[in-house]
């Protein structure tokens, strides 16, 4: 049986992205007895206002190869990450054509500590660095994409989120920049396995929990100004099938955005 989970609304509305089969079995239902940790993501459709975007995931020996397919345009997008001895390269080819490179160096804790992307001209595209505490939760991440970053540092409480704050620097528009801070609310459902990435295992220790909601406020005047919240279909293992997320505009409560994905693993 699914288990589904809806939040439940509310009239007092108070949100990473980011990174992104050669198994001899393929399915979204888990036999008895078997863990949720031999499971990989192998499969996942968006679905948007924009259209349906498809990746599919293949993993080879020391090499995770993810390649998109988007409905309203012809482009292929394969993204190869080779892992190496303390390190993971990176490549971005689009149509058969270099697009993108880069490199993410692993720290003696086991996890990622940061990430460079240059383009095909060899000109750098973003750099971001993490940072962790002893237990190995990621407590700091910053993205520098040259004129802008972003810098969010992360606190918690009983092994999920308990609020970000997160510094946007614009370097060429100093007046854009802004400092928000971002409340978490989780539901009761366990986070077996991250449906967000291949590699989402190497940027620090998992949650507790799936995320409920996210509420956005300016810390300079306190106000909330948008909301992301978050519905689930889960299957036997426990493992995410279907993500809806909405994103509300407030404190209007207006619907601004809906996507949904739906999730396949292979074990």
């Amino acid at each position: 049986m699914k288990t589904i989970f809806k939040r439940i609304s509310s009239c007092t509305i108070v949100s990473m992205m980011f990174l992104l089969v050669s198994c001899t079995k393929s399915d979204d239902i888990a036999k008895p007895g078997e863990a949720a940790k031999e499971y990989k993501l192998s499969e996942v459709i968006r679905i948007s206002a924009s259209g349906t975007d498809t990746t599919t995931i293949i993993y080879k020996g020391n090499e995770v190869i993810q390649t998109t397919r988007y409905s309203n345009n012809t482009s292929v997008y394969t993204t190869t990450y080779t892992k190496g001895n303390g390190f993971y390269n990176s490549s971005v080819v689009v149509n058969n054509q270099p697009s993108f490179s880069g490199y993410m160096r692993v720290h003696a804790n086991g996890f990622i500590d940061s990430v460079y992307s240059m383009r095909a001209d060899k000109t750098i595209n973003n750099i971001s660095n993490y940072y962790y505490d002893n237990a190995g939760y990621c407590t700091r991440m910053t993205s520098n994409y040259i004129t802008y970053e972003n810098d969010y540092n992360m606190y918690y409480e009983n092994g999920n989120y308990k609020y970000w704050i997160n510094h946007f620097r614009n370097f060429t528009t100093p007046s854009q920049n802004r400092r928000d801070s971002i409340v978490f609310e989780f539901t009761v459902i366990p986070d077996k396995l991250s449906y967000k990435t291949s590699l989402a295992d190497r940027f620090g220790k998992a949650l507790k929990n799936l995320v409920q909601k996210r509420s956005y406020y300016n810390r300079l005047t306190r106000l909330l100004y948008q909301t992301w919240e978050y519905q689930y279909q889960v299957n036997e293992a426990g493992l995410v099938t279907e993500e809806v997320w909405n994103i509300y505009d407030q404190p209007a409560a207006k619907l601004i955005r809906t996507d949904t994905s739906r999730m396949k693993y292979s074990y």
